[in-house]
């Protein structure tokens, strides 16, 4: 699916061959109570104007799973699952593609 490329990558060699910093950002946080709303905003199917995004095993890979927390500052009660996940993520953007800096579009205090 997709492109089959490294996009990031594609783009860290475009920009360094530029001279130019490198850096990337992630909205894992603010995805991760965004996307409650979207699931419960159409439970029977596509309606116009509105985005349909089905919580479904199949679906699980590219959307975080349906848990019910729709704070809009960061998730106030993540599962262990998604804290690792999350720590997983940021740490493959660090170790991998040389940047000079992350921007974090959400707070990294998770409360329990």
């Amino acid at each position: 699916m997709g492109p089959k490329k490294d996009l990031i990558a594609l783009m860290r060699d475009a920009t360094k061959k530029a001279g130019l910093r490198w850096g990337v950002t992630t909205h894992l946080a603010r995805s991760y109570s965004w996307l409650q709303t979207a699931y419960n905003s159409d439970r029977d199917g596509p309606k116009k104007g509105v985005p349909f995004i089905k919580d479904t095993p199949e679906n699980a890979e590219f959307y975080h799973g349906s848990h019910g927390d729709r704070s809009m500052k960061c998730p106030k009660k993540p599962s262990e699952e998604w804290k690792q996940e999350w720590t997983d993520r940021v740490t493959g953007l660090i170790d991998n593609y040389d940047i000079d800096f992350l921007y974090l579009d959400g707070e990294l205090i998770m409360p329990e």
